[in-house]
């Protein structure tokens, strides 16, 4: 069950196009977490849906200390900031991505190893951006920020889909 967590076609490319429109405007955190709840796909078991939520939540986060420190300089502390959240949202990920490849490895999901190693390339590319952030400019967080939305959409709506649509299949959707 081979597939890639790349822009499966052009409505999903217009969808990433469509999130850089929502960052380019000045949304308050809750409009922003909105547009992006309504792009995101449910998945089963709902409690990887509730994770995924927790990660688009911390995505609105920083989105608005973002906005903040495109406007001047970045203070120390707003850099502190910016490390400190890229830190949870890892540690965050981290476990979502424990958790759901424990979980297709006991279900004996065909999928796991394709979808452990476009984890690893997340994590991968999320640490490359990180270090050009610390290392270069502050303003390369907004390429990884771009780089988390459209990975995530596409992992989630595409890829967490597979797994959801056998779990359904196997047991039904979860209650509520």
């Amino acid at each position: 069950m081979k597939h890639q967590d790349k822009n499966i076609n052009n409505n999903e490319e217009s969808d990433t196009a469509d999130l850089a429109a929502e960052y380019v405007r000045d949304l308050s955190q809750e409009e922003f977490r909105s547009n992006l709840m309504k792009k995101l796909r449910p998945v089963e078991p709902r409690q990887f849906h509730r994770q995924h939520e927790k990660l688009i939540d911390m995505i609105s986060e920083l989105y608005m200390l973002i906005r903040t420190m495109q406007r001047r300089r970045p203070t120390a502390e707003e850099r502190q900031a910016l490390f400190k959240m890229l830190g949870e949202f890892k540690q965050y990920a981290a476990t979502h991505f424990r958790e759901e490849e424990r979980y297709m490895q006991q279900t004996n999901f065909p999928g796991v190893t394709d979808h452990q190693a476009a984890h690893a390339r997340f994590v991968s590319k999320v640490l490359e951006v990180e270090e050009r952030v610390r290392n270069e400019s502050v303003s390369y967080v907004v390429e990884l920020f771009f780089m988390v939305i459209d990975w995530l959409f596409s992992h989630i709506n595409h890829m967490d889909r597979l797994y959801s649509d056998i779990h359904i299949k196997r047991w039904g959707p979860s209650k509520k």
